[in-house]
């Protein structure tokens, strides 16, 4: 058995306080500069006299030992006289970063139970805290100045309590974590004879001190005597000001998350890095990858990996980075430091052997004392040590898996639960995902951390919302929205000018979802037609149309009415109405009004034949809309009479019709998951009303009056959107018993399939009452096969899905289109409607003698299978889910930003009907899809670029933010930018329009229109001129090839650097006609050849 192999594992000294050693320091150095914060700085003699000052004051408040102290500054040089002013009192920090959020500082106020709060002015005036002392570190300073500035006399010993910080909790609520004096000398007492750090070395404290990382950045230097250099947030925050920082002050001693590192090193990317001080480089807080390691180790400065949670004070383990252990995908995190012990354990509390991962353990000294007032979580993971002899002795359990290499170091391979580590930060998904449930519009959620771009990982979060958008006054109020929406769409639209001659064929809007285009008059002239048909086939006299539009209808069936009643709620289609109204005197029974579709104030029951509403439906907010809507009609309608609803769109195709679209626009190139998560993403944002065919078979259980119902397919030769997925109905109106008619059955998959087959059997039969069954639909043959093969997982990309749809069909179909062909041969009535055994790919036909009435072709008519229990909304999609996305997701990004500090708001939401579960009904992580690019909850506020600087700054944008487009109104933060992204943004708008901007000015200016502003008053960079280099020697190596090179002397041979691809051809290769590619490419471009 054994635990990690250090081999020195004697116990530095614990018996001494944070301030008793600070204290021996400024005795040592009483002039050296201790702090510095911008133009300040105050001597360790300074520093210690005012800090004795707010000690004295404390104490005549009543801080003495275990008494906690909040303490919610800037950084500055009262940051640090603060933290040490309380421990000298005796009592203990609790540091609160003021740029959280309100809601998380009262909470952890409220639960450190803290009497006394130490901040600035401006914070007092700004926050609102409880009813505790509140003291300002400036101006109350006249009389804490008043106190002695002698040395208080120690009323603490070393368990002493010395802070709490408080980290993310699973519990949905930040856990107080409570470190005593002793711990923290400890630390410092084990680094210090590793790194030999002293009086010559200056560090930085480039952290929040809120974050335990702050603690060895604040106490390693002040206790050793070092300079310590406060950094500002927005110079820590941009890594270039913080490179000159470093260099301006000489900085010996680098304290950086591999995150931040790799942000340093883009900046450095131009640079020799000779202008810089470092001795010692430590990383720490996150995993080191070897690729940034080797980076680093470019800088010619000793690399050390750090590793430690909060509970064991920031470091556990330590490891020099040495060139041979560059080979591995990440850094071990070492051997633990002295007085600590590493203990790698199994389920059963027994060390695992080597190379078998377990869950690490820490030990020894340096242990958190707990978690402040939660004695049952301290005990669950703080547990006795069975492995010590030492009364009292513990284990911390991590939560780390990890396994001994077989040097005795320890290799970190990852979590046991799901907790995560971003920039540094240590988070508690549970935590974030508690918070979001708080929102009454979430139902579920999961947050979960994406690496979907190598070391870049992000917060993903995915939501299942109620079914807020179909309950109540949030229903009203969206479907109140959604309706002036439309209305407002239709306005512009009948604003634009015709684009045909002929007035009352105006089809301004009528575009194609594949294309954009608009549809050619061809196929417009055809929809029309059959229209037009369908409806004159009723014989209507007095009519009500919903929705006239531009008229398409109107002009061509009001002629043969005696009354027309047409409605359209937007003004500028009434306009235009009225207008030509007035040139066709014939058409004087024509009234016209403006009003919603459920408007149906001054109409009489029965008062009307016929009800048209045609090409509307699918812009109704639900299907409970409709049916109000259809409710009136029925009303309306005398016995005898029809509502006709026409190109209705159907929802039993509407993935297939999704996916047709995103095949039709998608490069070759896409793969088929992604082409799944387009289609998905484009359903749920669908905004128009689409309708399962079995709804209006189900409304004569709702509406009695109903006495007969047609549905039949759109007609046309034209294979458009229209023909393939959208259908007509036809509502027969009165009352009476359909008598029962024996129908003649074809099974179109096992009798004739070809027309000239059905032609001989017609011939023979006639088409008395002939129905014919599952005849497979030639205008849907490709669409049904797509699904079929994404299902299958059996192609991968949209190049192979084009392949196989060219190749796999197996059966010819028959165009619906074909059959009214038939009926006019043998002089047959014909309905095509929708399959009846529910197949996507069939539709059922039925040929009956031209005479039938009503009540005959009812007792011809196919009997549909429908569940009658049904909800109304199961028969239609949401239209108004993408309008109810657009504003939870803004305003779920404002409730989680009340509560959560920046680094716990995830950078994106993804909106899922449910969540995947496993065999054992757990969340399945792993088959959560993947963000898209793409975001709904900007979509409706969308303005392009306006000029070529905004248009620049949009592509930096989008392609940082990994988006597909970014408005010039979209706010940054909402996008999912944070600091770290805001980074890479001013770099790349320095190296696009050689102008210097503060990373402040992405969050002063968070949109592409108020960044322009900025970078057209910007610092303007100095470019040097490109000049040809001569041709007559060898070239000198650019900054990145020295750097490589200098990588293999080190490691020669190794394989980081190389980025290994497969390329399959699906045919025999041409090595010859390769190599000459090849060469080709290598003689025109010659950075391939230097």
């Amino acid at each position: 058995m054994r635990f990690d192999r250090i081999k020195n594992k004697t116990a530095p000294p614990r018996h001494r306080c944070v301030c008793e050693l600070f204290e021996e320091q400024v005795e040592r150095t009483p002039d050296a500069v201790a702090v510095v914060f911008e133009a300040e700085q105050l001597t360790y003699r300074e520093l210690n006299a005012r800090a004795n000052q707010l000690a004295h004051y404390l104490r005549a408040r009543g801080v003495s030992a275990e008494v906690l102290v909040g303490i919610c500054v800037e950084r500055s040089l009262e940051m640090i006289v603060g933290l040490l002013g309380i421990l000298k009192a005796g009592g203990a920090y609790l540091p609160l970063d003021p740029v959280y959020p309100n809601d998380r500082l009262s909470f952890m106020l409220d639960d450190a139970k803290a009497p006394m709060l130490l901040t600035r002015d401006a914070l007092r005036e700004k926050l609102l805290w409880p009813a505790i002392e509140v003291i300002a570190l400036d101006t109350d300073w006249k009389n804490i100045g008043k106190e002695s500035d002698q040395n208080p006399e120690s009323q603490c010993n070393p368990q002493n309590l010395a802070y709490v910080i408080y980290t993310s909790g699973s519990t949905g609520r930040p856990k107080g974590v409570c470190i005593a004096h002793s711990s923290v000398v400890h630390l410092i007492s084990a680094c210090q004879p590793v790194l030999n750090f002293g009086s010559d070395d200056v560090w930085t404290v480039v952290h929040s001190y809120a974050f335990d990382f702050s603690v060895w950045e604040i106490f390693g230097p002040l206790l050793s005597g070092s300079r310590l250099v406060v950094v500002p947030l927005e110079v820590a925050q941009s890594p270039s000001d913080f490179y000159q920082l470093l260099a301006e002050e000489k900085v010996t001693i680098l304290n950086q998350t591999p995150s931040a590192a790799r942000q340093l090193l883009e900046t450095t990317k131009n640079r020799s890095c000779d202008d810089l001080n470092l001795r010692l480089l430590i990383c720490g807080g996150e995993a080191l990858p070897s690729t940034l390691a080797a980076e680093l180790l470019g800088w010619n400065v000793p690399l050390w990996n750090f590793y430690g949670p909060t509970e064991s004070t920031v470091w556990a383990t330590i490891k020099r980075v040495e060139r041979e252990t560059l080979g591995q995908s990440s850094i071990s995190v070492g051997s633990s430091i002295l007085g600590l012990k590493a203990y790698i354990l199994d389920q059963d509390l027994r060390p695992v052997s080597d190379g078998v991962a377990g869950e690490l353990y820490l030990g020894g000294s340096g242990l958190a004392r707990g978690y402040l007032n939660s004695p049952a979580l301290t005990a669950e993971r703080f547990i006795p040590n069975s492995f010590s002899d030492e009364p009292g002795a513990r284990l911390y359990k991590t939560g780390d898996l990890a396994g001994f290499l077989p040097d005795g170091e320890i290799e970190h391979l990852g979590r046991v639960d799901h907790q995560v580590k971003i920039r540094g930060f240590r988070i508690e998904l549970e935590e974030i995902e508690a918070v979001i449930a708080q929102h009454p519009s979430v139902a579920e959620a999961v947050v979960t951390a994406r690496e979907d771009t190598p070391d870049e990982k992000r917060l993903v979060a995915y939501v299942v919302t109620r079914a807020s958008s179909n309950n109540g006054d949030s229903q009203t109020s969206l479907q109140d929205q959604r309706l002036s929406d439309w209305m407002a769409i239709w306005n512009e639209t009948y604003s634009q000018p015709a684009q045909q001659e002929d007035p009352s064929f105006n089809i301004i809007g009528w575009n194609s979802s594949y294309t954009g285009l608009p549809y050619s008059v061809e196929e417009m002239e055809e929809w029309v037609d059959h229209s037009v048909q369908r409806l004159t086939a009723l014989h209507p006299k007095r009519v009500l149309e919903i929705g006239c539009g531009s008229g398409l209808l109107l002009f061509r069936v009001a002629p043969q009415c005696e009354y027309y009643f047409g409605t359209e709620p937007s003004e500028r289609a009434l306009v235009f109405l009225e207008r030509r109204l007035k040139t066709e005197p014939q058409l004087s029974q024509v009234v016209l009004s403006q009003r919603m579709a459920d408007d149906f104030e001054g109409f009489e029951p029965e008062s009307l034949d016929t009800v048209i509403i045609n090409s509307v439906a699918q812009y109704f907010p639900s299907l409970d809309y409709l049916v109000k809507v259809l409710e009136g009609a029925v009303r309306l309608t005398k016995p005898g009479g029809a509502i006709f609803i026409g190109d209705v769109r159907n929802l039993a195709l509407l993935t297939a019709f999704h996916t047709s679209v995103q095949v039709n626009q998608a490069p070759n190139s896409l793969s088929a998951i992604d082409l799944i998560e387009r289609a998905r993403r484009s359903i749920l944002q669908d905004e128009q009303l689409a309708i399962d065919p079995s709804f209006f078979h189900a409304l004569p259980a709702h509406l009695g009056r109903i006495s007969h119902v047609e549905v039949q397919l759109k007609r046309g030769s034209a294979q458009n959107e229209t023909t393939k997925f959208r259908y007509d109905v036809c509502l027969r109106i009165g009352g009476g018993s359909t008598p029962s008619a024996k129908n003649s059955l074809l099974d179109w998959q096992t009798g004739p399939q070809t027309v000239s087959e059905l032609r001989r059997v017609l011939a023979e039969t006639g088409p008395q009452n002939l129905v014919i069954n599952n005849v497979t639909n030639a205008r849907l043959l490709l669409e049904i096969k797509a699904l079929d093969l994404l299902a299958a997982n059996g192609v991968e990309t949209v190049g192979d899905l084009r392949g196989r749809l060219r190749d796999d069909i197996e059966k010819p179909g028959i165009d619906p289109e074909e059959w009214w062909k038939i009926g006019d041969e043998f002089n047959c009535a014909v309905e095509v409607t929708w399959s009846a055994s529910g197949k996507r790919e069939c539709y059922d036909v039925i040929l009956r003698p031209r005479a039938l009435s009503v009540q005959d072709m009812a007792a011809c008519a196919i009997p549909p299978r429908v569940e009658l229990t049904k909800d109304w909304r199961g028969y239609g999609n949401d239209p108004l889910r993408g309008v109810f996305t657009r504003r939870l997701l803004p305003h779920l990004r404002s409730f989680l930003r009340q509560r959560l500090p920046e680094y716990m708001i995830p950078s994106t939401f993804v909106l899922l009907d449910a969540l995947p579960l496993t065999p054992n009904a757990k969340v399945d992580r792993a088959a959560l899809p993947a963000p898209d690019s793409a975001r709904p909850e900007l979509e409706e506020s969308f303005q392009p670029p306006r000029n070529e600087v905004e248009a620049k700054l949009a592509e930096i944008w989008a392609s940082i933010l990994k988006l597909d487009r970014v408005g010039i109104y979209d706010n940054f933060m909402e996008l999912g930018g944070h600091s770290v992204l805001g980074t890479q943004i001013i770099s790349r708008v320095r190296d696009v329009f050689h102008v210097e901007l503060p990373l402040r000015s992405i969050f002063e200016s968070p949109t592409v229109a108020e960044l322009c502003k900025k970078i057209g008053t910007g610092k303007t960079v100095e470019t040097l001129p490109l000049q040809r280099a001569l041709r007559n020697g060898r070239l000198p190596l650019s900054f990145a090839q020295q750097r490589l090179w200098f990588l293999d002397q080190l490691v020669p041979g190794t394989p980081v650097y190389n980025m290994p691809s497969v390329v399959r051809l699906p045919c025999e290769l041409n090595v010859d006609a390769l190599q000459q590619s090849l060469n080709e490419i290598i003689r025109r471009h010659e950075t391939l050849r230097t």
